[in-house]
């Protein structure tokens, strides 16, 4: 089931209070860097920073933000990073602390708002690292390193509030692991993994809930003790139900079956001069 429309939904009220709130912005250091900036809530301002970190309900809404080192998401805080204004760019690491929430990025299956008209390039130069997350949903966001979802979730009934895990049309240097969640919806569809993509031991409340489809991986695909299992997609859009991951390493576990994975081997061909 398409999750995103719930999350706008919930999203549009963190948004009124965050109209309401005004945004402060102060120098700090927590994690982000010796003169990281701090959001305790409201819209951030576009322009560059060395370092951020927030520690409230913020938003990304009215311009391009480069953060020139660490983003970091402190427990309990908010970054809706979803806008056609700009993109977000980070050099180094985004972190994501224990019951905090990120959306990051537009793509087909994630309409954003905001005054440009085309879905800007939102990089990391590191990776996302998300530790006891409430939850992450990153949509077409290229990302050097990892993206790991660890030990997190909200709940298995909270998607009515915008509360759950998903990977869409990312590009992903390195590993997509997702281990360890309870929550009530999770996804990774479309996305470009060069490394491994992990799916292990999380819990989902919807039964159609652990949707792992029509990936690109450079590894091997794992999953294994999952509740429900992978299973085939049943998305009306973005992604033609029942399209398999292409898998350059070996399908493991749940994700072995052949309307689940295709494997193909790396080609061992080379260029002749």
């Amino acid at each position: 089931m398409r999750r995103w429309q719930v999350a706008a939904a919930a999203l549009a009220g963190t948004v009124a209070i965050l109209a309401s709130s005004g945004v402060a912005m102060a120098d700090g250091h927590d994690h982000g860097g010796d003169h990281a900036s701090i959001c305790t809530g409201g819209d951030i301002s576009p322009g560059s920073y060395d370092g951020l970190v927030v520690t409230g309900p913020c938003s990304i809404s009215s311009g391009s933000v480069t953060v020139d080192g660490n983003l970091v998401i402190q427990p309990g805080a908010l970054l809706d990073a979803t806008t056609l204004a700009g993109p977000l760019i980070v050099t180094g690491n985004v972190f994501v602390r224990r019951e905090g929430v990120l959306y990051y990025g537009c793509g087909p299956s994630a309409p954003c708002s905001g005054p440009g008209t085309t879905v800007e390039i939102d990089r990391v130069g590191g990776s996302i690292i998300a530790v006891g997350a409430f939850a992450v949903v990153i949509h077409s966001v290229t990302v050097k390193g990892d993206v790991s979802m660890v030990h997190g979730g909200a709940g298995l009934s909270e998607c009515g509030k915008g509360l759950f895990f998903d990977s869409e049309g990312a590009v992903i240097g390195g590993d997509l692991r997702i281990i360890g969640i309870r929550t009530c919806w999770m996804g990774a569809l479309r996305n470009m993994v060069g490394g491994n993509l992990i799916d292990i031991r999380n819990q989902m409340g919807d039964p159609d809930g652990n949707e792992v489809m029509a990936n690109s991986v450079g590894g091997n695909l794992v999953c294994f003790d999952n509740s429900p299992a992978v299973h085939p997609n049943d998305l009306s859009t973005g992604t033609p139900v029942g399209v398999p991951n292409t898998v350059h390493g070996r399908a493991l576990g749940e994700c072995s079956p052949s309307d689940i994975s295709t494997v193909v081997p790396r080609s061992t061909d080379r260029d002749s001069d």
